[in-house]
């Protein structure tokens, strides 16, 4: 997976992996806090005299393992628990720790009490002493022990570490999370990455374009081109154009189908991206809504009424009569009364895209997906390029595969695909107050075209 898969993959599971880690942090919180505490009483004993020869200093850091040995050997044990009255299966944790360098021998106590623990290290402290004098009183300098500090009651208990137990659990969700969800990701049937989606589609990549990040489009800037035109997704989108208007070895490029993988998967908007792109460059360019599955591009621009359905039943009507259009914008012919059930006529597709190329230079049309539509194949075949844009970690491997299918058995021109990182999701407009004008004023139509009587060339435009 590319690396920016890993982040598509993050932004996608984010609440998911933040769930993971909070609940595995509350729970390692609550048990840990379910413990009783445990804490420590630390006796330390000098062996050996406080100064001496090198010598005797140097047996006295020998004997001080000696003495760790006896400080809490089973028999010092069951003396200390007699002497607190505690039953003799009362676990005890003790540990001696010497330093054959400093000769300070630390003797530890752990118990649930901080009192009884610090009683605990004081008499194996104090039993060890007795077994040193136990001679007779003859001790050699050597082999001397005193209480340098004895135990004292630490309130503060050294288990359990609630809250690096939290943390500790937190990170273990968190981690366990991440690998559930990459394999997940790996197991799936979802395009995730660039080499995902060449190795299935068999066709090049034109490019990759993150169009809904930090852009949520509006009627009045319905594409990246026009709210962030310098921004790395406004300049992919208008690389990806020139590459579809100059594919053709043999002049520029006619008419193109841009189709998606899925509902609302951000193919209208780079249909709509890239025609207007070449309409900033100059070029004269209509977008036809030819989607039957859902008014998505119409909805960019806010194009109702007549439109593609009239222009294929009637083909003897301008496409003008029912186009919307403006200044240095690309042109739009609205989806009309269009539905799956309508059937496009082969014939008649490419006759209107031959009417529509007598007066625009370049012919954008946005399907619906191949799966959920048999109209997209009959545009595929009418057209001079096909352009298949997939949305990454939502795209389908099963649906690219069958898209790919299809138009191969339609014999059309699949020009290659376009990797969305991230489908827009248009902000909802204000309802016009007054008039439906208003809420057109992205597009206007000449008013001589509006107002013809002709019911075929009756056209509710919105913008």
């Amino acid at each position: 997976m590319e690396l920016g898969g890993y982040f598509s993959v993050a932004r996608r599971w984010w609440t998911t992996l933040l769930i993971a880690t909070a609940v595995a942090g509350l729970a390692g919180y609550a048990i840990a806090s379910s413990v009783p505490p445990t804490y420590e009483g630390t006796a330390r004993l000098l062996v050996g005299p406080v100064v001496g020869d090198v010598d005797v200093m140097r047996a006295a850091g020998a004997i001080s393992y000696t003495y760790a040995e006896f400080a809490v050997s089973e028999p010092a044990l069951d003396d200390v628990r007699q002497q607190l009255g505690l039953p003799e299966d009362t676990p005890i944790v003790a540990r001696a720790i010497p330093n054959e360098t400093t000769r300070v021998l630390q003797i530890r106590a752990e118990y649930g009490n901080p009192e009884v623990a610090a009683s605990i290290a004081n008499l194996l402290a104090e039993n060890l002493i007795a077994i040193s004098e136990s001679s007779g009183g003859v001790v050699l300098p050597e082999g001397l022990l005193d209480v340098v500090e004895p135990a004292a009651p630490n309130p503060v208990p050294i288990a359990p570490q609630v809250s690096l137990i939290a943390i500790v659990a937190a990170a273990t969700g968190l981690l366990a999370a991440i690998v559930l969800v990459l394999l997940v990701e790996y197991f799936g049937n979802t395009i995730n990455s660039r080499a995902e989606l060449a190795s299935t589609a068999a066709v090049p990549i034109l490019g990759s374009a993150s169009l809904g990040r930090r852009f949520r489009p509006s009627r009045r800037q319905p594409t990246i081109v026009d709210a962030q035109p310098e921004s790395k997704a406004a300049t992919a989108v208008r690389f990806i154009a020139t590459e579809i208007a100059y594919a053709k070895s043999d002049g520029p490029t006619s008419s193109a189908l841009v189709v998606g993988m899925a509902k609302r998967d951000g193919a209208a908007d780079l249909a709509l991206g890239v025609a207007t792109a070449l309409a900033r460059a100059g070029r004269k360019v209509v977008v036809v809504d030819a989607n039957d599955d859902s008014d998505e591009l119409s909805s960019l621009v806010g194009a109702e009424g007549a439109g593609l359905s009239e222009l294929l039943a009637h083909p003897d009507m301008d496409p003008m009569d029912v186009a919307l259009s403006r200044p240095r914008w690309p042109t739009v012919v609205a989806r009309g009364a269009l539905t799956p059930s309508t059937l496009v006529d082969p014939d008649a597709a490419r006759a209107l895209i031959d009417k529509l190329n007598e007066q625009f230079e370049i012919v954008v049309i946005a399907a619906a997906p191949i799966h959920l539509s048999g109209n997209a194949l009959v545009w595929a075949k009418a057209v001079s390029v096909v352009v298949l844009a997939v949305e990454r970690d939502r795209a389908k491997r099963d649906d690219l595969a069958y898209a790919m299918e299809n138009l191969t058995g339609v014999s059309a021109a699949v020009l290659g695909t376009v990797m969305l990182d991230h489908a827009p999701r248009p902000k909802r407009e204000a309802k016009a107050a007054s008039s439906p004008r208003r809420a057109s004023e992205p597009y206007a139509v000449a008013a001589s075209r509006a107002a013809t009587t002709d019911p075929r060339r009756t056209n509710q435009r919105g913008g």
